[in-house]
């Protein structure tokens, strides 16, 4: 049976669209255009042990590809940087290197596969400085602001930080530490006195001087403190404190003077009141704290007499009890 006229013109129809499209997309797949593109470009360098600080990383890049392929070259451009593989060395003194564009990114995958055609760069190197990264031991030390600690441990005592070497090389000059800091602990303006308290996790802080895109890698972020807050004044009872008599060498040269019962120390205790640190000190001994038995000309009467002891005390140090009475005798030398 002979096909009706009508269906032979519609299967003509569709088979002059078809090779009209094909014909199309072919002449657009030839069809090739010329475009200048901007794209930023990061050296990748897989070496664990060197950081690459690049001084530019924008390139314009003027390439020919299948105008079809535009579109799709300048999407893949701006969803992110290009990271380029390279393998370099540390160079003398940090001077920076010269690292040639137009090979690497030619063959690269990510622009190849688009079928990209680079004509020429601007600029045609990218330069970057290469250094070994160093590991360094940091101590830690702890920050409770203007609050006194005592029986403080911190566990690990330093952490180790990956980072330049330059920048390894001036910590070590300095000698900078991390602070573990307790003020960003909750409820510790509120936390109770003379007893120990154990706080996991207390953020470290790193020096200002470092900054945070320099260190690769740590080995802690956070640590462990166990620590008691002490009275930020508390007092101290004294016993035998030692009298020093005051007084103009010419008299004493005429005169002598005798503390009664023979020792030159108080015979009663006297109590102090002031910051735990200086408390802590003088009971340490490392601050000494010495009765004075001061004496005027006109004081140099034969006899017994009395007078309370003078002290020179710490700043915001006080005594808490009245002063003691002192009793002592002078005579006159023959």
């Amino acid at each position: 049976m002979q096909d009706h006229p009508i269906w032979n013109n519609l299967k003509t129809a569709v088979i002059v669209t078809i090779i009209a499209i094909l014909v199309w997309l072919y002449a657009e797949g030839r069809n090739v255009t010329e475009q200048t593109l901007t794209a930023t470009v990061i050296l990748v360098d897989r070496n664990p042990d060197l950081v690459v600080d690049q001084l530019n990383d924008q390139v314009r890049i003027k390439f020919r590809a299948a105008t079809s392929k535009h579109e799709q070259i300048r999407g893949r451009l701006a969803t992110g940087p290009i990271e380029l593989p390279v393998e370099l060395t540390p160079g003398p003194n940090n001077e920076p290197q010269a690292v040639s564009l137009m090979q690497r990114l030619a063959t690269l995958p990510v622009l190849s596969d688009l079928g990209m055609t680079i004509i020429s760069l601007q600029p045609e190197v990218l330069e970057a400085r290469v250094e070994p990264i160093d590991t360094v031991d940091m101590p830690i030390t702890v920050y409770a602001g203007d609050v006194a600690l005592s029986q403080v441990t911190v566990t690990p005592e330093t952490i180790k930080i990956r980072l330049p070497h330059s920048q390894a090389q001036n910590l070590n000059r300095t000698g900078h530490t991390l602070r573990a800091d307790l003020t960003t602990l909750p409820n510790w303006a509120t936390l109770p006195t003379n007893v120990p308290h154990t706080r996991r996790e207390v953020p470290l802080i790193f020096p200002n001087s470092l900054r945070s895109d320099d260190i690769k890698s740590s080995s802690a972020t956070t640590v462990e403190v166990v620590f008691t807050i002490r009275k930020q004044n508390q007092e101290l009872t004294l016993s035998g404190v030692p009298i020093h008599i005051n007084a103009l060498w010419s008299e004493l040269s005429r005169f002598d003077v005798n503390i009664d019962g023979g020792d030159l120390v108080l015979d009663q205790d006297i109590i102090l009141n002031g910051p735990s640190d200086i408390i802590d000190r003088i009971d340490k001994k490392e601050i000494r704290i010495v009765a004075q038995l001061r004496l005027k000309l006109d004081d140099f009467v034969p006899g017994s007499h009395t007078s309370a002891a003078d002290f020179n005390l710490p700043p915001n140090v006080t005594l808490v009890t009245a002063p003691p009475t002192i009793r002592y005798t002078i005579t006159e030398r023959q």
